[in-house]
């Protein structure tokens, strides 16, 4: 994991089996402040070495006969992807700038991975789509930008799925309904808000509109607003100046414009 802020713990390994001498040197004493002598331990472990044939690709069962939502669904999913692929050098330029420079190159892993992914994706069950989206992006996009995706395409399979069995096809209304649950999602497990300068000024605005044309546009008009604030209450650029972000858009809410705005032409 490489975000500061994140809760949790952390687990280092160090191999000294080619400098034996590195264990006696490590309990040596030292007037280092904030170094903690390390406790030695040691177990009887049993090696196991990795199958050669393990297949990380991840596995979904495509129909036999996709339907047109289903067709016009997977068209939406590439042309997102595509978009994604397409903005990662804008994407990592804005990074560089008011992060630590590798947005685009993580969600563009992401996107590649999807499009690997897409032609055994489940198109004809729009939430279970959804699910495998999560599935792709938590197994190729690394940092907290993966866990907050895939938790984002969770939560809105989940609301969409809801929403399909009590009021049949998965309409506008439906995925806007899912795009909010994700972003709820995503600032309830990552702890940002609205204003926070982030992915949610783009999502929750988007979330707000009556279609996929007024959902694109809003978001790509808050991804904007982002380079106007001067302060960032979560993710990288909340150790950055305040004057060092100002002018330059917050590069995970530009991306949601970028895959928002291609789902909207596509459709």
């Amino acid at each position: 994991m490489t975000s500061l802020d994140m809760a949790g713990f952390s687990l280092t390994l160090l191999d000294t089996s080619a400098h034996p001498e590195l264990p006696s040197l490590l309990q040596e004493s030292t007037n280092a402040v904030a170094w903690a002598k390390p406790v030695p331990y040691s177990a009887e472990l049993e090696v196991v070495p990795c199958p050669a044939d393990v297949d990380d690709a991840a596995h979904f069962t495509a129909p036999e006969v996709v339907s047109a939502d289903g067709a016009k669904l997977r068209d939406a999913i590439r042309a997102a992807a595509e978009a994604v692929v397409a903005a990662e050098p804008d994407l990592t330029a804005a990074d560089l700038i008011v992060g630590d420079g590798d947005c685009g190159l993580t969600l563009k892993q992401g996107a590649e991975r999807v499009l690997e992914d897409l032609d055994s994706y489940p198109v004809n069950d729009a939430a279970n789509t959804l699910v495998a989206l999560g599935t792709s992006v938590a197994s190729s996009m690394g940092g907290t930008s993966g866990v907050l995706y895939s938790l984002g395409f969770n939560a809105a399979a989940t609301a969409l799925s809801a929403r399909v069995a009590s009021g049949g096809t998965s309409s506008t209304e439906h995925w806007l309904a899912a795009l909010k649950a994700g972003g709820d999602a995503i600032s309830f497990y990552g702890g940002a808000k609205a204003g926070m300068r982030t992915m949610l000024d783009a999502l929750f605005p988007a979330a707000e509109a009556q279609t996929a044309a007024d959902a694109a546009e809003a978001a790509v008009k808050g991804a904007k607003s982002t380079a106007d604030m001067g302060k960032a209450g979560a993710g990288r650029s909340s150790y950055i100046k305040g004057e060092d972000l100002m002018g330059t858009a917050d590069p995970g809410a530009t991306a949601v414009g970028v895959w928002l705005s291609a789902i909207a032409a596509a459709l």
